[in-house]
């Protein structure tokens, strides 16, 4: 799920991801490749004055928070550290619900 974003100095933007575990929102990582804002328009991503997160881990300072509605495909290469590595965004997906994103 899109939780937030960062627009950084070189014009990059990288996404804030999360996923449920059980009932709370869990964070995931952050994804640069692929990520063009201009989908958050087209979507009407609310922002929020907070972190949806149960726990926000450090690195994340500058975050415009986003309500956790939206559901982004992204993809990654396996590794044994349960992080996102070389993650690329694809794109996002109308047809599954936020509270769907559960890890597994």
């Amino acid at each position: 799920m899109i939780c937030g974003y960062i627009q950084k100095d070189n014009g990059m933007n990288t996404l804030v991801l999360g996923q449920y575990s059980k009932e709370r929102l869990i964070y995931r990582g952050h994804v640069t490749l692929g990520v063009k804002l201009d989908f958050l328009q087209d979507h009407k991503c609310n922002r929020m004055d907070f972190s949806p997160f149960t726990l926000t881990p450090s690195g994340n300072e500058g975050v415009v928070w986003l309500e956790p509605s939206l559901v982004g495909v992204v993809e990654y290469m396996p590794n044994t550290k349960d992080s996102l590595r070389q993650a690329v965004f694809k794109g996002v997906r109308d047809d599954i619900e936020a509270k769907e994103c559960k890890i597994k």
